[in-house]
């Protein structure tokens, strides 16, 4: 009945809050094809990047082995430069987390 979410696209914009560690660690999705997506799905990408130290992290990894030696910050900041510009990054106040504003150029 609709088109599907990228044939709808591109958005001006793409938000993506506490999501990348379930894709990541839950659903085994590498940073790459992620952020091929998202580069698909918008101009502009609003994420958020959740380090392996924070608490909601380490409750995904409590049921599993820890086979995640890319998910980190630099892994994942190298694979969506490849996508995106990255235009601003903040530390979420509080917390090891970190806000990004990127886009394509």
């Amino acid at each position: 009945e609709r088109m599907s979410f990228l044939g709808r696209g591109p958005s001006d914009a793409v938000l993506a809050l506490a999501l990348v560690h379930h894709l990541a660690i839950s659903n085994n999705l590498p940073f790459g094809p992620m952020a091929g997506f998202f580069a698909q799905a918008g101009r502009s990408l609003i994420i958020e990047f959740i380090p392996k130290q924070d608490a909601q992290v380490q409750r995904l990894l409590s049921t599993r082995r820890d086979v995640f030696t890319e998910y980190d910050q630099a892994h994942f900041e190298k694979a969506f430069s490849e996508r995106f510009r990255i235009v601003r990054s903040t530390a979420v106040r509080n917390s090891e987390r970190r806000m990004y504003l990127m886009r394509k150029d």
